[in-house]
């Protein structure tokens, strides 16, 4: 099932600083929550960012890393184990983007998996999908 997401470019520009303040603390919990590690009833996703500067995948790295059962294959990708849907773990990681054609993506992972020369060592993705 696709539950496509609808975009708004027009979104206020108005309380943008309070916004991007306001995101950390309310992620903390809505992040924690959407990503609380599961046990083997956890589902694999590749979520990407596409994001408008360096210092946002930073800002989105150290929300992301608050999940122990995830991480980062490149700077703009995630492999993230969690009990949460794909779309729940989409809705949970919307709010850091700032609007301005910044996009995110979410598919789950499903059988075999091949890589080289990711940004995380191989002993953690693998341990992400083991249980």
């Amino acid at each position: 099932m696709v539950e496509p997401e609808s975009t708004d470019e027009k979104a206020p520009r108005a309380g943008r600083a309070s916004r991007a303040e306001a995101w950390l603390g309310s992620l903390t919990a809505g992040v924690r929550s959407a990503l609380k590690s599961g046990g083997s009833g956890a589902g694999r996703y590749v979520v990407v960012f596409e994001l408008r500067t360096k210092a946002r995948y930073d800002e989105v790295a150290k929300s992301i890393a608050l999940n122990p059962r995830s991480a980062r294959v490149t700077a703009a990708s995630w492999i993230v184990a969690t009990e949460a849907s794909a779309f729940e773990l989409r809705d949970s990681l919307k709010p850091l983007l700032n609007g301005r054609g910044e996009r995110l993506f979410v598919v789950a992972v499903a059988g075999s998996l091949a890589w080289t020369n990711l940004s995380e060592p191989a002993e953690r993705i693998e341990a992400l999908f083991k249980e």
